[in-house]
């Protein structure tokens, strides 16, 4: 917020509160509305300049000022705010403590900084990178950066360690029909964009206040629809080429199958994860990429080879 903003009492007249705003003017960072406040600097009314103009010379500013006045505690959320601003479409927004007092006032192109920094700092913490405020990006050291990415890089060895466990215990499996090996990279990479995009897709949601956390099983589900979709119209595809390729039709419905259950589980666990990890009072970006994917490798492997075990009877 900035502390450059006009206030006057909400006794002083229009002539009087124009004059002054011509003064203060050239240090305010807008004119456009003028606050009033009582005796104790409470906010009690907003006035738009062009109110203050119009109005008789001799009229007090609590008969022309508006007294339903949008506003924001100071120790509310910079996104809070920007959300405010833009639904509302104010060039300003007052700020004030938990008394009421006007502190001072957020104003709509200081608001559209915030939402560079935040887009940025979610886009970094989707990807995996850590965040700290204090480090240029530009200027930052090899072993800087790297720093920042290494607790996730860590987290997928681990994922991955876990999916090689998987193909270990079904290796009787693949033993038996190698060509299940064929698909397995098809399978991982699907599952792993679907749950990307649903998460990015809650993240970006929670962000606008288009998304509410308290709805989990309702956006839970909404995606596993998507997935569904998504799922069957790819199973169908790629069990049409397994057939063509490999010229096994049970083989395909393997893969087609186990493709429809990952791609459903995949947008579910996308929206599911960034959704918690807010309700848990966490930033939803910090884990929903590395977590997510790291998560449906192992129980796409899963899927996969389950399906392959029933169905082929290995």
């Amino acid at each position: 917020m900035t502390t450059e903003y006009v206030a006057f009492p909400k006794e002083l007249k229009a002539k009087d509160a124009l004059n002054k705003l011509a003064e203060l003017a050239i240090d305010a960072e807008t004119i456009y509305y003028v606050y009033a406040v009582d005796s104790q600097g409470r906010l009690v009314g907003v006035v738009s300049l062009r109110d203050l103009i119009l109005a008789p010379e001799e009229t007090p500013i609590e008969e022309i000022m508006q007294t339903d006045v949008k506003r924001v505690n100071a120790l509310q959320d910079q996104e809070e705010v920007v959300r405010l601003i833009k639904k509302y479409g104010f060039l300003a927004l007052p700020v004030v403590d938990d008394d009421d007092v006007l502190l001072g006032i957020v104003t709509v192109d200081d608001a559209m900084t915030v939402v560079e920094e935040e887009m940025t700092e979610d886009i970094l913490k989707f990807s995996g990178s850590n965040v700290d405020e204090s480090i240029d990006v530009g200027l930052a050291s090899p072993w800087a950066r790297a720093k920042r990415r290494l607790p996730w890089i860590l987290l997928a060895i681990a994922g991955e360690i876990i999916s090689g466990r998987v193909i270990n215990d079904f290796s009787a499996v693949l033993q038996t029909i190698v060509a299940l090996s064929f698909f397995i990279p098809v399978l991982m990479d699907m599952g792993g964009n679907v749950g990307t995009q649903s998460a990015a897709i809650m993240v970006r949601g929670l962000a606008t206040g288009e998304i509410k956390a308290s709805s989990i099983a309702k956006n839970v589900l909404r995606e596993a629809a998507v997935g569904v979709i998504l799922g069957t119209v790819n199973g169908f595809l790629v069990a049409a080429i397994t057939y063509v390729w490999q010229g096994e039709v049970l083989l395909g419905i393997v893969v087609g199958i186990a493709m429809i259950f990952n791609l459903t589980l995949a947008a579910m666990l996308g929206a599911f994860v960034p959704l918690l990890w807010y309700k848990l009072g966490h930033d939803p970006a910090v884990a929903s990429g590395p977590l997510v994917t790291s998560i449906l490798d192992i129980l796409g492997l899963f899927v996969y080879f389950s399906t392959a075990t029933w169905i082929l009877k290995l």
